[in-house]
């Protein structure tokens, strides 16, 4: 087979593999959407459930007085999951020093709601791509951070309102009483208040 042939089979394959991860993420993000207006609760649960584990080892390293009190609680996008098979969130406790504290109490979360839609596109790709010797694997990964992306975009929708759902329940947590802030972004990047503030109230920052 010539090189012009083995080209045109390459293209055709990508465009027959952007078509198809294109058509299955606009279905998945409307399967999520739909499940979680039908109440969907599990994610919440297991937001609850780092929480408390977290908060548990927190306070022992405030009765230590290696930290204050937990003023702010960061949910993080790790990018790196994209490729690893590892959570794609992690909880981060800090006290008033916020990010510029140099103590670690961190968990990861899984919203299974959303990327476990994301992991089946993602075995699914796998496979078409071991299928096929054309199209180098690197091709796959770009893909696949771009999907991770997209995927965290809706995962952005609905993280607020599940956080200010469980809000009166995060506050019953021991260490978690007072005031504090939640905030969703990037690990290490802008980050945004979505819940807290003393009102449990929607607020935006950066």
């Amino acid at each position: 087979m010539g090189r012009y042939m083995e080209d045109v089979i390459a293209r055709r394959f990508l465009a027959d593999i952007e078509a198809f991860a294109n058509e299955r993420f606009e279905r998945y993000r409307e399967q999520i959407r739909a499940e979680y207006a039908a109440g969907c609760m599990k994610d919440g649960e297991s937001f609850l459930a780092c929480l408390e584990d977290l908060a548990g080892r927190y306070r022992r390293l405030e009765e230590q007085a290696v930290t204050g009190a937990v003023r702010e609680i960061y949910l993080s996008f790790m990018r790196t999951s994209i490729l690893l098979d590892v959570p794609p969130y992690r909880i981060d406790l800090y006290d008033e020093r916020g990010r510029r504290s140099v103590v670690e109490c961190a968990g990861g979360w899984d919203f299974g709601l959303v990327y476990g839609y994301f992991r089946e596109m993602k075995a699914e790709l796998e496979q078409r791509f071991g299928r096929q010797s054309r199209v180098r694997g690197y091709v796959l990964d770009g893909m696949l951070y771009d999907l991770g992306d997209r995927f965290h975009r809706v995962a952005c929708e609905l993280i607020p309102e599940m956080v200010a759902g469980v809000g009166e329940r995060i506050r019953e947590i021991e260490g978690l009483e007072g005031d504090v802030r939640v905030y969703l972004g990037e690990f290490l990047d802008r980050a945004e208040v979505v819940w807290g503030g003393g009102s449990g109230l929607l607020e935006k920052s950066l």
